[in-house]
């Protein structure tokens, strides 16, 4: 019995190029948002389109439909890679707040090692939420009873930027190791910005 090979699906018909397609499309309409949400959105599927380079390279020819009209991979592709540059110069309009934490060491004559700031990497690092700028509320002063708070405040400032407030609320929550055993201690530090550092809270 003979085999009949169908013929080879689109890529653009396959789940992949919809989610290719789909990557544009959040990607373009971030040209005209000025909001943080909708930019780093944007932001992050011009990335993934900019960078499918197996899928560019297989199916650079076919053509996609995306908002901007028929395109091939490549011309989208080249498009997302402009939009990655355009995107990360763009002013952000509003307040945002992003969330770091502060750690201490227990040393063994008892006493706390000096407060630093816990840095992760980009990808770690908790995520930007925008609040209205009025309810920004004014920064309380740093904990007076414990020193070292000072350097806290400068490296998240020079983190944040030299405009941000930074606020260290709430007390110490206590870590112990598997014996259960207290070993060190957090707190939570929010640094409050004006929408002016796309390039700080675009990245994940």
């Amino acid at each position: 019995m003979a085999i009949v090979v169908g013929a080879c699906t689109p890529f653009a018909t396959t789940q992949a190029g919809k989610d290719y397609t789909a990557n544009y499309n959040r990607a373009v309409a971030g040209e005209q948002a000025t909001d943080a949400l909708t930019l780093r959105e944007a932001y992050r599927a011009s990335r993934q389109c900019g960078e499918a380079d197996y899928a560019v390279r297989e199916h650079a020819g076919e053509q996609l439909s995306t908002v901007s009209g028929p395109l091939t991979m490549k011309a989208a592709s080249q498009r997302c890679q402009a939009l990655t540059q355009q995107l990360r110069q763009k002013p952000i309009q509003g307040c945002g707040t992003r969330e770091f934490t502060v750690f201490s060491k227990i040393q063994g004559d008892g006493t706390w090692t000096p407060p630093a700031v816990l840095f992760f990497s980009k990808s770690e690092e908790k995520s930007y939420v925008p609040v209205a700028c009025p309810e920004v509320p004014p920064p309380p002063p740093p904990p007076v009873s414990e020193p070292g708070f000072d350097k806290v405040v400068a490296a998240l400032q020079e983190k944040c930027g030299p405009e941000a407030q930074i606020h260290i609320p709430g007390e110490w929550s206590l870590r112990t190791n598997e014996r259960g055993v207290v070993v060190r201690r957090e707190r939570t530090v929010d640094c409050f910005v004006k929408g002016t550092r796309s390039d700080w809270w675009l990245e994940p």
